[in-house]
C-alpha cells in the first residue's frame, strides 16, 4: 500500500514539472517551505503563485495539504483547494489521489459519511488504491456500522494481503466477529483503535485512527500538524 501511494506522489511531482511547476518562483518557494514543514509560509507562497495566474493543479493540491496540516480549523480551506485541483487536472490518477485526500479531510472533520463518499469516488477512478478499503473501514467504525467495517476490511485483505495494515486488520476482524463484541462507549477503552492523539486510556490493534496517507503528503506526516495564531493566518489571506 505504501509503495502505491509513494508512486502516486512521484507521478504528481512529474505532472507538475511537465506543466511548468518549476518555472514559478513562488510555487518553488511554497514547495520548499512545505517540505520544511513551514506550512504558513508555504500557504503564503502558493497563494502568491495563484495571484500571479499560476493554476497548475499541483499548486492547489499542495495548498490543500498545507491547510490540512496547519490545524483543524483549516479543513474547509483544504477541501476547497482539493476540489479546485481536481477540476484543473486532466489526469485520472491525479484526480483519484485528490479525491482520496478530500475523503481524508472529511474524516478529520469527523464527517464520516462524506469521507466514505470521496473514498469511493477515489477508488472508482483508480482501482489500485486499496488503502481506500482501510480508510472506509475506519470511517464505518466511527459510524458504528460493524457489518460495513467487516466488509471493507475483508476487501482490503483480499486486495492487499501483504499490505501495511494487513496483520492488524486481521486481528481487528477477529475481535469484530466475536459474538460478544460491542462498540465501547465514547471515551472508553477501545479494543480496535489506538488513537493518534497520544491518549493513554485506550489501546487497540489498529495502530492509528487516521487513514494511511503515507507518501501522499510528501515528506510530511499527519503528526507534523501544527498550530497557528489567528494573527498569523490574517497575514496570508488573499
Amino acid at each position: 500500500m505504501k509503495q502505491v501511494v509513494l508512486t502516486l506522489f512521484a507521478l504528481l511531482l512529474i505532472f507538475g514539472t511537465v506543466h511548468g511547476a518549476a518555472e514559478n518562483p513562488n510555487y518553488k518557494a511554497g514547495v520548499t517551505f512545505y517540505k520544511q514543514k513551514k506550512f504558513l509560509q508555504s500557504i503564503g507562497s502558493f497563494k502568491k503563485a495563484i495571484q500571479e495566474g499560476y493554476h497548475d493543479p499541483n499548486v492547489y493540491f499542495y495548498l490543500g495539504n498545507a491547510y490540512l496540516l496547519l490545524n483543524n480549523n483549516e479543513i474547509e480551506n483544504a477541501i476547497d483547494n482539493y476540489l479546485i485541483a481536481y477540476e484543473f487536472s486532466s489526469s485520472a490518477s491525479f484526480q483519484a489521489t485528490v479525491l482520496y485526500q478530500t475523503g481524508y479531510a472529511y474524516y478529520l472533520k469527523k464527517d464520516f459519511t462524506n469521507s466514505i463518499v470521496y473514498f469511493n469516488k477515489s477508488f472508482e477512478m483508480n482501482k489500485t488504491l486499496h488503502q481506500t478499503f482501510w480508510a472506509k473501514g475506519m470511517a464505518y467504525y466511527r459510524l458504528r456500522d460493524k457489518e460495513s467495517v467487516i466488509r471493507e476490511w475483508e476487501s482490503y485483505i483480499m486486495a492487499a494481503p501483504q499490505g501495511l495494515q494487513s496483520d492488524n486488520i486481521k486481528k481487528a476482524l477477529a475481535i469484530l466477529k466475536d459474538p460478544n463484541f460491542q462498540f465501547p462507549p465514547e471515551g472508553a477503552k477501545d479494543p480496535i483503535l489506538n488513537p493518534s492523539d497520544g491518549s493513554t486510556n485506550q489501546s487497540g490493534v489498529i495502530t492509528t485512527d487516521l487513514p494511511d496517507i503515507t507518501g501522499v503528503l510528501g515528506d510530511v506526516k499527519p503528526e507534523d500538524k501544527g498550530k497557528a495564531e489567528d494573527s498569523q493566518m490574517e497575514d496570508i489571506e488573499m
